[in-house]
């Protein structure tokens, strides 16, 4: 009679020590967990390894902000993944209120120009993220090769918008790249400390409409490629 082979429950328990301890060293080393717009439900699931769900949505802890995605690599714990590539990375959907805009232009024509090119981005983001199975830092690449301007006026608007330090992406590598390599498509770039300061809130409804008008050929093409994503 044949003898079932059995692994020791040691063993068993040790390697998956072992791998929770590597996935934690890799995950505090990309310094994600600096981020302060990340919630405390995603650092939770963040911290844990991939265990089949790679992908997951959280609730802002910002009201005026939408909501926070995770996302984790498939590859690492195959260790088909070289020491340069994030284990982890996240984002946060653009503003989903209209009010949020309004503030920001002082203007309504303007701010529904806005409301309708993040809310258009917010929804490319999903489809490439949820329905493609890529990363948000794929996502991103895809956005910017197919609309590069949306990407230079989301740089320039920078600190005008109302709550946005620390939540717009620098103009750097890949657009993602972040102090200790963090990407993160909103959440990678201009921090409170080093934000440079707008004097009122109207000289940033000034500067916010005056971006509109000079970007708005490029927010009409992106709103057409993506207004109708993921609905």
């Amino acid at each position: 009679m044949a003898t079932a082979l059995t692994v020791p429950t040691a063993a068993v328990a040790a390697r998956s020590a072992a791998i929770d301890s590597a996935w934690l060293q890799r995950v505090h080393a990309s310094g994600i967990l600096e981020r302060e717009w990340l919630p405390a439900a995603a650092r939770s699931w963040i911290e844990t390894p991939p265990d089949g769900v790679l992908v997951a949505w959280f609730m802002s802890g910002d009201p005026d902000w939408g909501d926070v995605v995770a996302w984790k690599s498939a590859h690492v714990r195959a260790r088909r993944v070289g020491p340069r590539i994030e284990p982890v990375q996240a984002y946060q959907d653009w503003p989903p209120r209209f009010g949020y805009w309004r503030l920001a232009a002082g203007d309504d024509r303007i701010a529904r120009i806005l409301y309708a090119t993040y809310a258009a981005w917010n929804a490319a983001m999903r489809q490439f993220v949820k329905i493609e199975r890529v990363s948000p830092a794929a996502a991103i690449d895809q956005i910017r090769a197919e609309h590069g301007d949306i990407f230079d006026l989301t740089h320039e608007l920078g600190d005008a918008l109302p709550g946005s330090a620390g939540r717009i992406p620098l103009r750097r590598r890949g657009f993602l790249t972040a102090p200790r390599g963090t990407v993160g498509p909103l959440g990678a770039g201009l921090s409170a400390a080093t934000a440079p300061a707008v004097p009122d809130s109207r000289s940033r409804q000034e500067r916010v409409r005056r971006l509109v008008v000079d970007y708005g050929p490029a927010m009409t093409s992106f709103c057409r490629r993506w207004g109708k994503a993921g609905s």
